[in-house]
């Protein structure tokens, strides 16, 4: 794991799952990343909460901000430019599934792209889509690291990785 030689940070932007928040047992927080995006002014270390994991920590949703947000150009560029100067030497971040113009925009500024999915037959279809709509942005002739989840064990997931453009 990254976490255990470089300080990580990992940022829930999935309005509809919250699963990051799930996956490390986190609480609701008073201030999330609904207030960030609502404050740019605020900084994401102001918000960010230690999870049991050394060196890595989460931005996740306060209870009040539960509701979907769109984010729009403004957002998006105030968002990157905090996630490009903080502290962490890696932030990752998870975006909700589709092929929305706030997702596109995310995946395709990322320094790396990750795609994480299961492969059965209809989401590796929409993988195939999904990149079929970023390259419709300008976004083609990048490699992207598809991490494919293939069993789970011990609530512990095995990950395969594979590079591809």
């Amino acid at each position: 794991m990254l976490a255990q030689r470089w300080r990580c940070l990992v940022v829930d932007l999935d309005t509809r799952t919250r699963n990051l928040q799930t996956y490390f047992g986190l609480q609701a927080a008073n201030v999330g990343i609904s207030d960030f995006l609502d404050n740019p002014a605020n900084s994401l270390e102001a918000i960010q909460t230690r999870t049991r994991v050394t060196n890595l920590d989460c931005i996740g949703w306060s209870a009040a901000g539960a509701k979907p947000v769109a984010l729009g150009p403004l957002r998006i560029d105030s968002l990157l430019r905090s996630m490009h100067s903080h502290p962490a030497d890696y932030v990752f971040a998870t975006l909700p599934a589709g092929t929305t113009g706030d997702t596109l925009e995310l995946f395709t500024a990322a320094d790396i792209p990750i795609l994480v999915t299961t492969s059965t037959p209809a989401v590796l279809g929409n993988v195939l889509e999904f990149l079929r709509s970023c390259a419709s942005t300008g976004f083609s002739g990048r490699s992207v690291y598809l991490v494919q989840l293939l069993e789970k064990e011990n609530h512990r997931l095995k990950l395969e990785l594979k590079m591809g453009s």
